[in-house]
């Protein structure tokens, strides 16, 4: 899976990072999903995102707990957007990850 998933990002990054409109203002989100399925704490174990680009604090990292929702939010917020739809609506905020 680890294979598949580094062929993706190695073939499709470097034409996404070099546009651009993704230089001018854009967020990549990297959610790496591969939890152990022991790992049951807070509904599912911790997982590895990178956020990436002119609209993120180079270098951060939150020491937070975030669910799901909470990215739905982040790209929400990013894009500006005035009420995110569904459960990113209520979720807390990762707005410390943007500039």
């Amino acid at each position: 899976m680890q294979a598949n998933a580094d062929h993706f990002l190695a073939s499709t990054l470097p034409s996404v990072l070099q546009s651009p409109d993704f230089q001018k203002d854009g967020l990549l989100i990297i959610v790496y999903d591969e939890a152990l399925t022991s790992d049951k704490e807070h509904g599912g174990g911790h997982i590895a995102m990178v956020v990436y680009g002119p609209k993120a604090k180079a270098g951060f990292r939150s020491s937070k707990l975030y669910q799901q929702q909470s990215v739905e939010r982040l790209i929400c917020d990013s894009l500006k957007l005035g009420k995110c739809p569904g459960a990113g609506a209520d979720a807390p905020s990762m707005a410390e990850f943007l500039k």
